[in-house]
């Protein structure tokens, strides 16, 4: 699967693959509806499955055990990435549990684009803009953004040279 990038002034866009809700290929137990400060918001599909949780104000988001909760989806098949968001003055706050990586990661282009969509797919906030500003674990800041005119999602951010391997 080929998708579209281009270089813009927040750095490098990527299309993303269209999110959609997935009604079929988890399994729910009543339990993943019961964590304290949490509201269970749905399961979506980004290329990858992930299951989707928004955090009251009551607590704030860097306190929250998320690998707790990653590893309480993951203790058996489907596997799944878990995301958790607040809402924040400065934009949405997120943290991802990635399966595969079985922890926490510093960010998820998947998951920024999986909240983005059920942040701007959810009737009852007061979200009206069309671009979603995220922050991830690792404090940079991703945009994602919905293009109605041809139903695409694109996700924008900083690209940074990490390390250089030989092998």
């Amino acid at each position: 699967m080929l998708f579209r990038s281009k270089y813009n002034e927040d750095g490098f866009s990527v299309e993303m693959p269209h999110p959609r809700v997935v009604t079929d290929k988890l399994i729910m137990k009543p339990s993943y509806f019961n964590y304290d400060n949490l509201t269970f918001k749905g399961k979506v599909e980004v290329g990858v499955p992930h299951v989707i949780y928004q955090l009251d104000n009551e607590m704030d988001l860097e306190d929250y055990n998320v690998y707790d909760l990653g590893e309480d989806w993951n203790n058996s098949k489907p596997y799944t990435n878990v995301n958790v968001y607040q809402m924040a003055k400065e934009g949405i706050k997120i943290r991802t549990y990635e399966r595969g990586v079985w922890d926490e990661t510093m960010a998820c282009g998947s998951g920024c684009c999986a909240v983005a969509y059920d942040v701007l797919s959810d009737v009852t906030n007061d979200y009206t803009d069309n671009k979603v500003r995220l922050i991830v674990k690792s404090g940079e800041v991703l945009t994602v953004e919905h293009n109605k005119d041809t139903d695409t999602y694109w996700l924008s951010g900083p690209a940074k040279k990490l390390f250089t391997g030989v092998i």
